[in-house]
């Protein structure tokens, strides 16, 4: 199980840190998805008004424990998700746990760092 840990309000510094998990790097701000762990890719944005966008369209074959830790100063995350589901995903904001069983998990969320933020594929 790959186990990350991140607190950053920007996703190209997110995705430098999860390429280094995984063992690669980014290339022009996208990473791609080793062959061991999945396929894809995930690709970081600069918005002209400073936001950050993350636009990824990977599947993984490993199992996957995402967190995001609260930070200060806050800041919100708009997310829109639309995920295949091959056994099990999770999603934990704070102390509220939500599982999700295939095969598709739609959704949009406003989320903020004031919580802990865990996703969990397996």
């Amino acid at each position: 199980m790959i186990v990350f840990e991140a607190d950053h309000a920007d996703f190209h510094a997110c995705l430098r840190d999860f390429a280094k998990e995984l063992g690669t790097s980014l290339n022009q701000d996208t990473l791609t998805i080793p062959s061991q762990y999945g396929e894809g890719y995930m690709r970081a944005i600069r918005l002209p008004n400073g936001l950050s966008v993350c636009i990824a369209d990977c599947s993984t074959e490993t199992d996957m424990d995402l967190r995001r830790t609260s930070s200060e100063p806050p800041f919100f995350i708009l997310g829109f998700d639309e995920i295949y589901i091959k056994r099990n995903y999770s999603h934990q904001i704070g102390t509220e746990k939500l599982s999700h069983l295939p095969p598709l998990y739609s959704g949009a969320y406003l989320n903020c760092t004031m919580l802990d933020n865990t996703g969990i594929v397996s």
